[in-house]
């Protein structure tokens, strides 16, 4: 089970389908991901379905009854009970049921993985390497050259 905030979801999406598209990723942490995929991307859907049902109900509307905008932008009848009711919704803990893929698939896998990636999918990652650090970063002497 993986938890997170709802806030997260689309960042998480992204990272996801960033590192499927790594060329040398560990089989298993390749399958983990994609496992994963679908189960956030239903929470993704449900998140979105209930931002859109804030901006509903806090839009504002022409003499037509369509949602106003202005700069590509939502205007809101009460934007500070918008960003209250939003900050609330994204605050909310999502609870997937899936594992998460463990630090040392990604680490020894051939592919390069970045530190972006990295941060963007934290809660999907489990730390398995215990107390020894693993080096991600390798720092050759010199002379050894």
């Amino acid at each position: 089970m993986i938890e997170f905030t709802a806030g997260t979801l689309e960042a998480k999406l992204i990272g996801l389908n960033k590192v499927l598209h790594v060329d040398g990723l560990d089989n298993r942490a390749n399958y983990g991901f994609c496992r994963m995929a679908p189960a956030i991307q239903a929470e993704y859907q449900s998140f979105e379905q209930a931002r859109m049902d804030l901006i509903a109900k806090h839009a504002q509307r022409d003499e037509a009854g369509n949602k106003t905008t202005s700069d590509g932008q939502y205007v809101m009848t009460d934007p500070e009970a918008y960003q209250t009711e939003y900050e609330q919704l994204a605050a909310q803990t999502i609870s997937v049921n899936v594992q998460p893929v463990l630090a040392s698939l990604i680490i020894a896998s051939e592919g390069c993985v970045t530190g972006a990636i990295m941060l963007q999918l934290a809660e999907l990652i489990r730390d398995d390497v215990g107390a020894e650090p693993v080096p991600v970063l390798q720092i050759v002497d010199a002379e050894e050259i």
